[in-house]
């Protein structure tokens, strides 16, 4: 039980923190809030803490998640280029379109990272994952000829890649 009251009380200070003020209607809603974050959190974070790993093992994970967040940040500099020059165009020309791929992920978590990946640059609007036929369902925003199509449909496979090595 010792081990739920830091995680406790320390979600409970980010709740007021957050809230701005306490009075007894934020105190009871975050008490409540707060025990079912902790109660789920311990279990799953010491659970976690039992894992050994190797040093190795550790220093790929770490430049693994380096290099996600490299690309990731290539990728919004490169998508928010492409859109400021659409922006700035006279007559601008979009060729929304959707886009069906085949996915390689089965955990949650892997696409939901993934999706991130496609859809926080801006340039991609929605994506979608058909969990029955495993795919992925990309609305880009701008995409000319089908070579286009198949360029991004590479660079999402050597995200998915980097992603399935990062989650092992």
């Amino acid at each position: 039980m010792n081990s739920k009251i830091i995680p406790f009380t320390l979600t409970l200070a980010i709740w007021f923190i957050f809230a701005g003020r306490v009075n007894l209607q934020i105190l009871m809603v975050g008490t409540i809030v707060c025990l079912m974050i902790s109660f789920m959190l311990t279990n799953r974070l010491f659970r976690l803490g039992h894992r050994t790993y190797k040093w190795k093992t550790i220093g790929i994970k770490i430049y693994g998640l380096f290099l996600l967040i490299l690309i990731y940040l290539f990728d919004v500099f490169q998508s928010a280029v492409r859109v400021s020059a659409h922006a700035f165009e006279i007559k601008p020309s979009f060729s929304p379109r959707i886009v069906i791929m085949e996915g390689s992920f089965d955990k949650s978590n892997r696409i939901s990272v993934l999706a991130s990946f496609i859809t926080c640059n801006q340039g991609s609007l929605a994506m979608d994952f058909d969990h029955l036929n495993n795919n992925y369902l990309i609305h880009w925003m701008d995409v000319q000829s089908d070579q286009e199509v198949e360029e991004k449909k590479t660079r999402i496979r050597e995200h998915e890649k980097l992603i399935a090595k990062l989650f092992d």
